[in-house]
């Protein structure tokens, strides 16, 4: 995924990826995050995918255990926002930003479709 958001904002600077892969025990793909997390900056942020899953238990563990945020529901808008808005927001702030702007990209594409071309056809009777 950083590598598609990379190619719509260019370069996100200092975002990584910790994949959990199947052969991997929850302990040792903690203990991978926790050894980053030993030198991160203050207010770093953890973003998981699927919250209740691996991913979003060990981020809500080590937000406990460090100092940093953790959020779920992971997809390119929230990881594009979390980049952006980093530099001008913090704390709970930020997530509450980042969570916003990941809210306001889902869409009904149909419903909108349907009514750019209700509003269409009722343009032309004008």
């Amino acid at each position: 995924m950083i590598k598609g958001a990379e190619m719509i904002v260019g370069t996100l600077k200092n975002t990584y990826a910790f994949s959990i892969l199947p052969e991997q025990s929850v302990d040792d793909y903690k203990n991978e995050i926790e050894l980053f997390l030993k030198n991160a900056p203050k207010g770093s942020i953890l973003i998981a995918d699927l919250f209740g899953g691996t991913t979003s238990n060990v981020a809500a563990a080590l937000s406990k255990r460090y100092d940093v945020l953790a959020v779920s529901g992971l997809d390119m808008a929230m990881l594009i926002a979390a980049d952006e808005l980093r530099e001008e927001y913090e704390g709970n702030e930020l997530i509450d930003k980042i969570l916003k702007k990941s809210i306001d990209n889902c869409k009904d594409l149909n419903k909108m479709l349907n009514e750019m071309l209700k509003n269409k056809k009722g343009m032309g009777k004008l």
